[in-house]
This record gives C-alpha cells, structure tokens and sequence, in this order.
C-alpha cells in the first residue's frame, strides 16, 4: 500500500494516461466513442461518468460499441462484452451513488442496467427470445443455453454468473429504498414491474426460478452445501467440471445476492440460509486451499491451483490469470458482502492483494521502466523468486482484479496504465475494464492513503529476532495505531501510538524462538477519528528450513502398489531428523503406504531422498485420480508434498433397496439404487412401467403403466476406472387398481314396466377414462309391474365387465315403486 512511490513515478506525463481526448458535457447531453479516464488521482470526474454513459449511448446504433445482448452465444451475457457491461453498469451506480453532484448519472447507470438486465431474462431459454432448447435433463430448463451437443443443450457454472448480474440490479434497487415507488422511465415494455421496486421483484422471482429449478436442483448437495457436477450421464458427455475456483465462484455470484436480497427483505430467512451457506462453503474451502509465499519484495503472498475441496488439497498447478481473476473477483464481492458469508480475514485478502502486486506483476521492472507494460505473468505463481527468465508475459491485467484493490492499492494505476490505447487496444473501449478502473480511484479517494504509511511493508528477521517498521504520517490530524493479526507468539509495541504530520513511530514485532521460516502477514492500522487506513504488513523469517518434492504420480489397478520418491532439501544451514507420514486426509480408502527410509537425516547441505509404496486395496480402494499427500516433520517445522494416484479397474457395487408393491395410479416411484463409485446407475424395466426423468443427484424415476409384475434391473458398465459392477434386480407386484360400479337409483309407478336399469363407473387413474372398459354391469331387480308400492334393491353385478389394470366393487342401488293416484 505504499501509493506515494507509485505516484512519485508517474507525476510526468500524467496527460499521457487518459483512455480517450473527447471533451465531454455534463450530464451526457453528447455521444461519445470512447471511454476516458482522466487521471488516477482524485475523485471519479463528471466527464468520466457522462462519457461512460454517452459511450453506452453511442453503442445503440454501432456493432462495434457494447449495447444490450441479442444472442446467447460464446457466454454473452457471463464473461462476455453484455454480461460484464452489466456488471460493470451496477458498479458505476454504486460509485456515483457517493457522489451527491451526479445524483442524474446515478439513476440513468440504473436505468441502462434494468434495461440490459430486462434483455438477459427474455433470452432465458424458456422466454421470449430464448430458443426453447431441450436440455441435457430432457427439459426445457430455465437457463441461457451456452453449448449444444449429442442433441442436447448445456448449461454449467457460467449461468450463475449471468444470473447473478441481473440479481445486483436487483440488490441495488432495494439497497435504495427513496426509489423503490418511482417509475421506472422505459414504461415497462416487457410487464416486468412498473416501479423500481416492482423490477426489483421481478429479477428475483425470475431468477430464483432459474435457481431451485436447475442450479439447486442438479448441482448441490443439500447437506454439505458443496456444488458438485450432476450424478448423470447425460451430463459426462460435455467433459464439463464443477470443480475449478474460477467456476465456483461463478455459480455463487447468484447465491450471493440473492441471500443479500432476502437479508433487505426479510422474507425468507430459511432460503436466504440456504444460499448463505453455499457461499461459504466455497469461500472458505478456497481461502484453506492455498499455500504461503513470499513475493519478490519479501511481501506475504499467496500460490494457489485450480482444485477445490473435492480435488487436490494444497495443488499448484499455474493457474492462469484469466482464471485467477475470477477468484479473485468472486472472493471480494463475498468479503465485502459480510462475515456471515465467509470466514476469510483481512489478512487473507491482503495476502491474495499481494500476489497480485509482488508475484503476478513484476513491479520491479514496472519501477525502473515505467513505460514498459509486459509486467504480467502468465501464470499466477511464475512470479515467484527466484524467477525463471525467459518467462511468458502479458501487457495487461485482467479487470476482475480491479476489485480485491482495497487490500493493496498499489496495483490498480499501473495496470489501468498499461490498459491505456497506446498500450493494449484489445481492451480500449471496455466499460467493464473502466468501471474497474474508476471503483479503484473512487475507493482510494473515499479512504485516504495518507494516514499511515511505512518505509517498508516488509523486514526479514531470525527465530527470535525483532523487526522494526518505521512509520510516518501525512495527515493533519494526530493519528492513533494499532496492529491486528500478529503472528502465533509474537509481541509487538510502538515507540508512540500517537503520529502527528511531521513526527513518526516506530514499531517493534519480536518473534518467539521457534517461528518457522517463511513469511506471515499482519495489519497495521491508523485512524484520525474519522478515517482508517489499513496496511498489510510482511514478517519473514529466515529459520533453519527444509522442502519437500513428491515425485511420480502412479496408474495402478486396484489391489496393485504405486512408487514414489520424496526428495528433502534443506536451506538455511537446516540439519536433523525429518520423518515422513502420509496425509491420511488426503488418502483414498483402503491405501497403505511403507516409507523407506521413515527418517530421513539431514547432516549437511546435501538433500535426503526415501522412496514410498503406495498399496491399494482390490475391494475398497475406490477408481479415479487421487491425491497423494506425504508430511515432511522435524520439530515444529512441518512441510507437505502432493503427488496423485490413479487407480484404475477398481470393484463397484450397487446398493439396491426393495421397491414395495403398489397399487396401479400409484404416483411415479423413486429408484433409490446407488453405486460406492457414485457413478450413475443405468436401469432396465420389464412388466407395465417405464423410466421417466433424467438420472442426476435425486435419480429417476419409475411410471408404473398397468397392473402386473415389475423387474428393475440396476446396471453399472466398466468405466475408466471401474470394472462393471454385478447386476442388482428388484421385483414388485402392482395391484389392479378398483373401479366402482354403482347402480343407478330409478323410480316406477306401481303397474308400469320397469324401467331400464344402468350403472355408474368411478375411479379411474392415470388419466383413464371409460374407453378402457369393455362389457357391461349385470343389473337386476326383484320389482315387477305388479310389485306393491314400496322400495326394492337394484343389484350389481359383474356380468360382462372387464378392465385390463382394475378389479370392480359392485354398490347396490334402490328401485322405488310409488302408488296409483
């Protein structure tokens, strides 16, 4: 957070950093065609905002500037030009919303994002303009179609996304509760809702239908709240995944608001739970996924890979900034939406804030030549010392980035530098890109960089050492320090918790003797009363250390054993016992692993190597690709290396409980079979039923046709890493379902013919009606037309009647014979 370095380099030219030369009115009373920033100080200018807003209007007639979505394709409305203008429209109405000179901008930035939020839901497959696309559950779902393939249509995590930007329309509609009864200006044209609230509304209805219909429905479990990839084979055949953080977080930007939503409602707090715990469930399983570092300044960093919960724990695998800026942008809409929302702390976020500035960014070079914009790795831990030369670079940042900039604010003005015409024109023009751009200037701007500041945010110490940080102020008004977030069984004081402009502090952080090498974060905070400025603060301890190298990543069939080689290199003259173990959390059922040697000595500089047997089980160790984690301990130093494990023609078997007999009309029943390899189960019917649905997390089910005996029969094929499991059948009897026969009452007079007798048929199921009847009722009576007044039974009988799946209940009636007048 040391802005005062960054600006001091580029106070010269500054004229050279705006995007666009059009000078611009007021109010957006012009059309513009390009995007301006001004300059990347101060407050967000009335000529950035009316040119955003003039450029938008500009689009309605030219194919080559951003206007409202008339299509589907390529992700459109996710990760495409629509989708993030959207988001970057409610962006902009947030920051103009601080800004009380622009309360016009202000509501004509809401009214474009009700206008393109409008568009997304007609182009929902199931709307107007959706293509009524049959998708891979055999329905017409509630989505925006974005693959098509064996027939069918896909649907994955960049719905979530979609549907989420529609939803900050929403959210902040109702974060704006003056307007709620105002109308909104396009005259409703699509019946939507007349007021603001009334739009609001809708987008959530709308979309909470998208929700429990599809997204809830096929991808979470509802206990563990994780979001998994639908149990179906309908689904396996896009080779799509669930898994990645960057998909993660785009499937719960709709979660996320939609329980911000629900919160300003109050009206359902069950729901509103329930999307709640989603996002924490993959918020916090992210922040617990990644692996300390030290950037190249000696920052706090952080490495991390494209697992999940359900992958490789601790994976580094180079993730790629283009996927990396999802996570990042998806963590800080969670962080900044609550606490309840994720266990992640500041420091977590200025860790993620750094890795951005001290290990993607190679600020250094950005420092000696400030005109030079291939700053970027291309890949998130290729920045991390020492350095590969030669590396691939990229001229620019992607822009969600631009929104983790309050836990580090030094990265946000170089890249919008080097998102500038002269510099990358692939991004010239991007409003997404420029309402990044501006919430960064508009946050620095609402929270001043100038109450505290440090010589350096990083010092390096030995076990048991003291690191001192100078620390200085330019605030007029004295300034009160604190620190949070100290590392385990440190101590800290200042030379004076009070700093005025003018005078300083010094502050000393003294480490216990048994700190482990390696770098820990905290945060320094200063307040004048009003404001308060936090820095995130690097300790880095140079402790006697050792690494550990997993290699070989062994294919096995089950019962068969894998090898690997572990490799402990020491570093800061590190010598001693280190002993190996393998993660048991990590490990697959049924594995067992010898180490030889289980202790490896480290005497000198040279590194140690043991070799480990990795054994499966032929019953229980299930198929698939597996993580392999190995603890490296000595003392209170402990390192963990990964490798995987594929196991290959592992046993499957097939729990299948007893359906219980039925009755015909029986609603349709839920097959309940399930395979210890969580593969789906394929079903054969024989007798009068048949499958209906699709397989995904809740099964099929099974529409029963008639009246007889049923056999199911639950199958599970070889796979890549299972042999076929044995077949489980199941058989049940449906009962005939009963019709009843009720005679019709008649009345005669006593010495007239009896009159014709009939019946009527009730009770039929599955929307029979009385075609599936043959024959007729067997109908008498003891009256004749000499009988005495009185009444008399019609009697039913079966006679000729026959119904394939019913049997026949006979109720009598009564035949009344009246006297003579």
């Amino acid at each position: 957070m040391k802005l005062k370095r960054f600006f001091a380099a580029h106070t010269v030219g500054l004229s050279l950093l705006v995007f666009g030369a059009a000078v611009f009115a007021p109010h957006a009373s012009a059309q513009a065609t390009s995007l301006v920033v001004d300059s990347f100080t101060g407050e967000v200018t009335q000529n950035e905002v009316d040119t955003y807003i003039s450029f938008l209007n500009s689009g309605t007639g030219n194919a080559a500037l951003p206007t409202v979505a008339t299509s589907i394709g390529n992700d459109n409305l996710s990760y495409g030009s629509p989708g993030l203008t959207l988001e970057g429209l409610n962006y902009m109405y947030r920051i103009t919303g601080d800004i009380p000179s622009m309360a016009t901008e202000h509501m004509q930035l809401l009214n474009f994002a009700i206008t393109w939020s409008d568009r997304v839901i007609l182009l929902r497959n199931d709307q107007a303009m959706g293509s009524k696309q049959v998708m891979w559950t055999g329905n017409v779902d509630p989505v925006w179609l974005t693959k098509t393939g064996t027939g069918v249509g896909y649907a994955g995590s960049e719905n979530g996304d979609i549907a989420g930007h529609v939803v900050y329309t929403a959210l902040n509609i109702l974060q704006t509760p003056s307007i709620w009864n105002q109308i909104v200006p396009d005259g409703d044209p699509n019946g939507f809702g007349a007021t603001y609230q009334q739009r609001a509304m809708t987008y959530i209805s709308m979309m909470e239908y998208t929700t429990q219909n599809y997204f809830t429905k096929y991808f979470v479990n509802p206990t563990t709240y994780k979001i998994l990839p639908p149990n179906s084979a309908a689904w396996a055949v896009y080779g799509e995944n669930m898994d990645a953080w960057n998909r993660q977080f785009l499937f719960t930007n709709v979660y996320l608001r939609l329980a911000q939503c629900h919160a300003i409602l109050g009206d359902n707090p069950t729901l509103q739970a329930f999307y709640t715990n989603v996002v924490k469930t993959v918020a916090d399983a992210f922040v617990a996924n990644v692996v300390p570092v030290t950037g190249l300044a000696g920052e706090a960093a952080y490495d991390w890979g494209y697992g999940n919960e359900g992958d490789l724990m601790g994976q580094i695998t180079g993730e790629s900034p283009s996927h990396a800026s999802y996570d990042m942008q998806g963590l800080a809409r969670v962080f900044e939406a609550g606490p309840q929302f994720t266990s992640t702390t500041l420091e977590n976020m200025e860790r993620y804030a750094n890795t951005i500035e001290y290990v993607l960014f190679d600020f250094q070079s950005n420092q000696s030549n400030p005109k030079t914009t291939n700053y970027y790795k291309n890949n998130i831990d290729n920045g991390l010392p020492p350095v590969t030369p030669g590396q691939a670079t990229q001229d620019y940042l992607y822009p969600q980035f631009y929104f983790i900039s309050p836990y580090n604010t030094l990265f946000w003005a170089p890249a919008a530098y080097g998102a500038s015409p002269s510099d990358h024109n692939n991004y010239w023009n991007n409003p997404y890109m420029v309402a990044g751009i501006l919430y960064s200037k508009h946050w620095v701007y609402m929270h001043p960089q100038t109450i505290v500041a440090v010589a350096s945010n990083s010092q390096t110490v030995a076990q048991g050492g003291t690191a001192t940080y100078s620390i200085t102020t330019q605030s007029p008004i004295p300034v009160t320090l604190s620190v949070n977030g100290l590392p385990a069984g440190s101590t800290s004081s200042f030379s004076s918790t009070t700093i005025s402009n003018g005078s300083g502090a010094t502050l000393s952080v003294t480490l216990p003797a048994n700190t482990v090498n390696g770098s820990t974060l905290f945060t320094l905070s200063g307040t004048d009363g009003t404001n308060v400025q936090n820095l995130g603060i690097s300790l880095v301890t140079t402790a006697p250390d050792f690494a550990i190298k997993v290699s070989g990543t062994s294919t096995v069939n089950a019962g068969a054993t894998g090898s690997y080689t572990i490799t402990i290199t020491p570093s800061n003259g590190f010598t001693g016992p280190v002993s190996l173990s393998a993660d048991s959390f990590l490990a697959p059922a049924g594995t067992g692993y010898n180490f030889t040697p289980q202790v490896i000595n480290i005497t000198s500089a040279t590194a140690g190597t043991a070799t480990v047997a990795a054994t499966t089980s032929a019953t229980t160790t299930p198929g698939g690709q597996w993580p392999i984690g190995y603890i490296a301990t000595s003392g209170a130093t402990t390192h963990e290396g990964y490798s995987r494990l594929t196991v290959k023609a592992a046993a499957q078997s097939i729990t299948f409980p007893p359906v219980q007999n039925v009755v015909y009309g029986t609603a349709p029943i839920e097959l309940q079979a399930t395979a210890g390899s969580n593969l789906p189960v394929t079903y054969t019917v024989t007798g009068p039923a048949t499958l209906v649905g699709s397989p995904t997390l809740q099964g099929q089910a099974l529409a029963i046709t008639g009246a007889g005996t049923v056999t199911v029969t639950a199958s599970l094929a070889a796979s890549t890493y299972y042999s076929a499991a044995q077949p489980v059948t199941q058989s049940f009897t449906v009962a005939p379902a009963v019709l009843t026969v009720t005679a019709q009452n008649a009345s005669m007079a006593k010495g007239a013919a009896v009159p014709p007798l009939s019946a009527a048929i009730t009770g039929f199921v599955n929307g029979d009606t009385a075609s599936v009847v043959s024959g007729s009722a067997a109908l008498s009576t003891t009256a004749t037309s000499s009988s005495p007044a009185g009444a008399y039974a019609i009697t039913a009988a079966q006679g000729t009647l026959a119904a394939t799946n019913y049997t026949f209940n006979f109720v009598n009636g009564v035949l009344v014979v009246s006297g003579r007048r």
